[in-house]
């Protein structure tokens, strides 16, 4: 898995040579009243880097509020846990309690 990853990286930074010398023009990129002059390489590695940034950016804070909602599932969990142990206990007291009831009956008859 290792010598997969570094022939993937390798091929990649073939790949990013390849393309940043077969788009060396130079490029003007205007925005709003700025004027950035690139070559076409740059500016659409740029893109990419900001595309790649934002949905970075949108997975975490997915991921933020899944670990949020996780953590009130675990919390809501426990308390169920809890409650459930209780009942237990109670069923086990009114079970003791009807076989006491139950054999005093019989005894009488």
């Amino acid at each position: 898995m290792k010598y997969f990853i570094l022939i993937i990286l390798g091929a990649m930074a073939i790949f990013s040579v390849v393309f940043a010398s077969q788009n060396a023009s130079d490029i003007t990129v205007n925005l709003l009243t700025w004027e950035i002059k690139s070559s076409l390489a740059l500016v659409l590695i740029a893109t990419l880097m900001t595309g790649v940034a934002i949905g970075v950016f949108a997975a975490l804070s997915n991921l933020f509020r899944q670990s949020i909602q996780v953590r009130q599932l675990q919390k809501e969990i426990k308390l169920l846990e809890k409650q459930r142990a209780e009942q237990e206990k109670t069923l086990k007291k009114n079970r003791s309690a009807a076989k006491l009831v139950l054999g005093q009956r019989d005894a009488q008859a």
